[in-house]
């Protein structure tokens, strides 16, 4: 739900897409307090990133293991996604196990994967570019 302060546009999501902008005219609602009163298209808002937050991802020990698919808004080229192993884990606390282009493709780790040598679950992070050089720029 946006929010809005003289020409600032506050937008409080977690998540990567796309948003449809709308307008309420005064002219029309005095109030402009509900959501249907904003009927006016008044552009979009791209957010680029994971359009998901938070995932974890199961995988056993010398099996293949389907990652899935990351699905992400508009990706650039130096973004990537990192894999750290285990669950409640915080991103941008470890080096990623894993770290791979960022593309709205599916990923499978070979069952021969050093990160494969024992099952368990998988946290998924991802990193605006062009810097992902460090644990630190994973979130």
């Amino acid at each position: 739900v946006p929010l809005w302060d003289d020409r600032k546009i506050y937008v409080s999501t977690a998540y990567g897409g796309r948003w449809k902008l709308c307008h309420c005219s005064s002219v029309f609602h005095s109030t402009c307090s509900t959501s249907r009163e904003f009927n006016i298209a008044a552009g979009a808002l791209v957010i680029r990133g994971p359009r998901q937050a938070y995932r974890e991802v199961p995988c056993t020990f010398r099996r293949d293991c389907d990652l899935g698919q990351l699905d992400v808004e508009d990706p650039w080229e130096e973004d990537r996604i990192g894999f750290l192993f285990g669950v409640n884990v915080t991103c941008g606390t470890a080096e990623p196990a894993i770290s791979n282009p960022a593309k709205n493709e599916s990923l499978t780790l070979q069952s021969n994967h050093s990160a494969l040598q024992y099952g368990g679950w998988w946290t998924v992070c991802y990193c605006f570019g062009p810097d992902c050089s460090t644990r630190h720029h994973f979130s």
